[in-house]
């Protein structure tokens, strides 16, 4: 629905409005030329700025507007808009309901004239209404909307008038109307003229149609028919068989006889100018159209696009105008375009890498690109030469990478297809090879890595750092704080030694080296020194350690005893020896190595401080080493382990720590 009735016409009802340009001259509207700028730095898109079309100089528009009423069965209202003063008014009245037979009720009549209003004038439409056809017998048939006489059994009712009113709703408040046709039973009136037609009359009741309304009276009623027409209304039934209703007009049509037709009302034009009537020349329900012609004010509306100085995203888009007029309508369009391109590369950050160092793996963390751009990034890629040769896609290079310099390219596109790219360093140092060879404290006679309490000869040794690769320049930093390729270290328990080395990139290399420590002290003052002599542990003297080193022998016990073991006594001829295999004792047994009692019976005993017998063994003869193994349970603490023969005994203080 136009603009216009929703402002100025208030419609109880639908109406269909018809609007018609009347003229109008030199209004093509013209569009600005089509634009093209570059988007703003860091921005996908640009503000843009233009001038829009403006209404043509010269330009006007003159409307008919047309309101049409259709029938709904209530009044309806035309508000005159502003600057309307005339107004030319049609209406077209109802036919006559028709009976069971045909549809032969008469036909509606036509008026038109014109009216001087002024604007914010009232006008009250009625449009009358065909009845329903007749089709039962015995029962009253209702008139058309607006005037039309009722009728009985299978009669029809008579035909509504159209008309349209001012200053009130009464018949007498009447400007213009199209009469009624008469009901059907035999062929009703026509409405409408200055005098509706009379009904005819059925071969048996002569003299039964219905009479026609006119301009001073209504229509006379049939013989022995029902009711003649009065002002506005059609005559209608007395309850007798088929009679039919007169037609509404400015006088009702009469009511027919038995088996005859209504009369058809009259039409008037008395409130109107420049007027006309007609009977006869409409079917079904009535109408009222309303026409007048009016100046509307023009102007220039965006119906698509963007304003100017909007902010306009990359790509193109089109502004459309149009020049309408007050009602809404569109006298002229045009169109033009704003092209925003995006020109800008996305921008890279290539992170500066470190030297790696080198690791086992071979794979190393690299930092990611970042790219930005200003309308958004399509995709990201990079291929890297040089000692290490793949490709990818993503912003993480990061795996694997061989020793040497690589080079990393990166290219990013964004999604309007600008590109760039920068190149990324990536060095991986060459790997540093790092050993601590074995070192002894004697040439001959000892472990490696192993120094001996009680004899000095041996109570130190000297770790030597190897070392290679790298880059540049290496430096040494030994656990003892040294600096030195090598160390000489004399520990007195079992130590690990640990040497870093770094190269000039800042790159290390670790190596560890465990020192042992042995207490070959022996004898009562722990003045003499344990020896392996050709599978025989001997306690000697320290002077003469020496020449038991150049014919083979060992310092220390004979394996298996492990480097822990405790000697009892310094052995002689027949001495008893005993050795505890790990003191500190760890587990539930205590294993001991005995010597000296080769032959003899021999019994050994584990008690506790407090004497109580943890464990115990009787061997009936004794091998050169025999071995033995007692139960020490499960409780930590002091114990002491006895060793018995005829004529020795020897005990050893042990601590059992779990």
């Amino acid at each position: 629905m136009h603009k216009l009735l929703l402002k100025t016409i208030l419609v109880l009802l639908p109406v269909l409005l018809f609007v018609q340009q009347q003229g109008f001259a030199q209004c093509t509207l013209t569009c600005p030329l089509n634009t093209t700028v570059s988007a703003e730095g860091g921005k996908c898109g640009a503000v843009v700025t233009y001038t829009p079309p403006a209404v043509p100089a010269g330009c006007s528009s003159i409307q008919n507007v047309v309101a049409t009423f259709n029938f709904t069965g209530d009044v309806q209202t035309f508000v005159v808009p502003a600057g309307v003063t005339s107004a030319t008014i049609k209406t077209w009245g109802a036919q006559g309901g028709g009976s069971d037979f045909s549809n032969h009720g008469g036909l509606g009549g036509y008026a038109i004239g014109t009216l001087g209003v002024q604007p914010g004038d009232v006008l009250y439409v009625y449009v009358g209404g065909q009845p329903p056809s007749a089709n039962t017998d015995g029962i009253p048939n209702p008139g058309g909307y607006n005037g039309g006489g009722n009728a009985w059994g299978f009669g029809g009712g008579g035909g509504g008038a159209s008309d349209v009113r001012t200053g009130g709703t009464s018949f007498s408040n009447r400007l213009i109307v199209a009469g009624g046709g008469g009901g059907e039973w035999w062929p009703g009136g026509a409405g409408g003229g200055l005098a509706g037609t009379r009904g005819e009359n059925s071969p048996s009741t002569p003299g039964g149609g219905g009479g026609g309304g006119t301009q001073t009276e209504g229509g006379s009623r049939g013989t022995n028919g029902g009711s003649a027409g009065s002002f506005g209304q059609g005559g209608g039934a007395n309850h007798d068989a088929h009679q039919t209703g007169g037609g509404g007009g400015y006088y009702g049509g009469g009511s027919s006889a038995n088996y005859g037709g209504g009369g058809g009302g009259s039409g008037y034009v008395g409130g109107v100018t420049a007027s006309s009537l007609q009977t006869g020349v409409n079917s079904g329900n009535g109408k009222v159209v309303i026409s007048y012609n009016m100046t509307a004010t023009l102007s220039v509306v965006q119906t698509d696009g963007l304003s100017s100085g909007a902010f306009f995203p990359v790509g193109t888009i089109t502004n459309t105008f149009a020049l309408v007029n007050s009602n809404g309508d569109t006298l002229s369009k045009c169109s033009s375009t704003v092209t925003v391109t995006d020109n800008e590369i996305p921008t890279l950050t290539c992170a500066s890498v470190p030297v790696q160092c080198y690791n086992s793996n071979g794979s190393y963390s690299i930092p990611a690109l970042a790219a930005s751009d200003n309308c958004g990034i399509k995709s990201t890629s990079y291929n890297i030469t040089g000692a290490t040769t793949r490709s990818g896609t993503g912003n993480n290079a990061s795996g694997a990478f061989n020793a040497g310099v690589s080079t990393i390219t990166w290219t990013v596109t964004d999604v309007h297809g600008n590109q760039n790219t920068c190149q990324t360093t990536v060095t991986v140092n060459p790997q540093i090879n790092l050993t601590i060879p074995d070192a002894r404290a004697l040439s001959s006679g000892v472990n490696a890595n192993t120094v001996y309490i009680g004899y000095t000869p041996a109570s130190s040794l000297t770790l030597t750092a190897t070392a290679s690769g790298g880059s540049g320049a290496l430096t040494y930093k030994w656990s003892t704080g040294a600096t030195t390729k090598a160390i000489t270290v004399s520990p007195t328990a079992n130590t690990v030694y640990t040497v870093t080395v770094t190269d000039a990139s800042g790159c290390t290399a670790m190596a560890t080296k465990e020192v042992k420590v042995l207490d070959v002290r022996c004898g009562a003052k722990k003045d003499k020194v344990t020896v392996c002599h050709k599978g025989n542990m001997l306690c000697v003297d320290k002077e003469g350690m020496q020449d038991h080193i150049r014919q083979g022998g060992q310092l220390g016990a004979c394996n298996p005893s492990p480097a822990n073991a405790r000697l009892s006594a310094e052995p002689g001829a027949g001495e008893l020896v005993v050795q505890v295999l790990g003191n500190p004792v760890s587990g539930r047994q205590v294993e001991a190595l005995v010597s000296g009692a080769a032959g003899q019976a021999l019994r050994v005993e584990l008690v506790s401080l407090q004497g109580r017998v943890l464990d115990q063994q009787q061997v009936e003869q004794a091998q050169p080493q025999q071995r033995v193994v007692l139960q020490a349970g499960a409780s930590p603490g002091v114990l002491l382990l006895r060793v018995s023969t005829a004529s020795q005994t020897q005990t050893v203080r042990l601590l059992k720590a779990n």
